[in-house]
């Protein structure tokens, strides 16, 4: 039985983001109000007990007031027949919905933490635009041509984005097709797919609320640590979460990045177990 609330953070991680993980659920131990945490491991090297282990002692003690459930990949979908793990973690977004007990949940990456105190009505979802016209042609037309629909309004595919817990798992149960063909020059994107699932069926959205509720740092960008920090810190009330993606992360060494993560989000946020593992 659901219960009706939208409490839910949903992660999926893999051993490289050990470092930024820690950072994550340090914020929301720090940041966030209660709240039930899924966080499910998705590595192709499938370590999972030697990930549980680290987890076990290393993260786990850092949220004592939240309620933290670990899991394998292999719990949702048989990995050793999966093709492209890019995609499969993006999918396993859409598969969490099984153990997901709340009617709505929210998905977090492992690079994204919080830096203001929050509660779950202040996280807002994003306006949807028209991507098509932003450049996102490929990607807009593969879901529409999937789905036979001709909608072009969609919510851009940052965190934390809102799910629809009932919507995901019918998304499930008809076994939706994240191996995608090797000729097709898009990434599988859960967000998108979501929405032209709900489009097609004609289940409501949410209209948004603001036009961006996250600073995090994408590549493709050159930022210096003092214009990282700045872009991060952002005063915009809608936006409560930051971070630093992997190929961001790695072009700084760890006093450089950690005192970035200091001046965001406070010195405890950094790491104090977990090997820094970037450069």
């Amino acid at each position: 039985m659901l219960v009706s609330n939208d409490k839910t953070i949903v992660i999926i991680t893999y051993d490289y983001e050990r470092y930024l993980l820690e950072i994550n659920l340090r914020s929301i131990n720090k940041y966030l109000e209660p709240c039930e945490i899924i966080i499910i491991y998705c590595d192709k090297n499938l370590q999972y007990n030697n990930w549980l282990t680290w987890a076990q002692k290393c993260i786990v003690p850092l949220i004592p007031n939240h309620t933290i459930h670990l899991y394998d990949c292999n719990y949702f979908y048989q990995a050793s027949t999966v093709k492209n793990w890019r995609n499969f973690a993006y999918a396993l977004k859409l598969f969490a919905s099984s153990v997901v007990s709340s009617d709505c949940y929210w998905s977090l990456d492992s690079k994204s933490f919080f830096f203001k105190p929050t509660i779950f009505t202040q996280l807002l979802e994003e306006f949807p635009r028209d991507l098509f016209l932003e450049g996102y042609r490929d990607d807009l037309s593969y879901f529409s041509n999937t789905y036979e629909i001709q909608n072009t309004k969609y919510k851009m595919w940052t965190h934390p984005f809102k799910f629809i817990t009932s919507v995901c798992r019918e998304m499930v149960a008809q076994k939706i097709n994240f191996e995608l063909h090797p000729d097709l020059m898009v990434n599988y994107s859960e967000q998108l797919n979501y929405q032209a699932f709900c489009y097609k069926n004609n289940i409501e959205l949410s209209p948004g609320q603001c036009s961006v509720n996250n600073s995090i740092a994408y590549p493709g960008r050159k930022y210096s640590a003092k214009q990282l920090i700045a872009y991060m810190k952002s005063k915009d009330p809608a936006v409560r979460c930051t971070g630093i993606h992997v190929s961001v992360a790695e072009k700084f060494d760890k006093n450089t990045f950690n005192a970035i993560i200091t001046y965001v989000g406070g010195k405890d946020l950094i790491p104090k177990s977990t090997p820094w593992t970037f450069n």
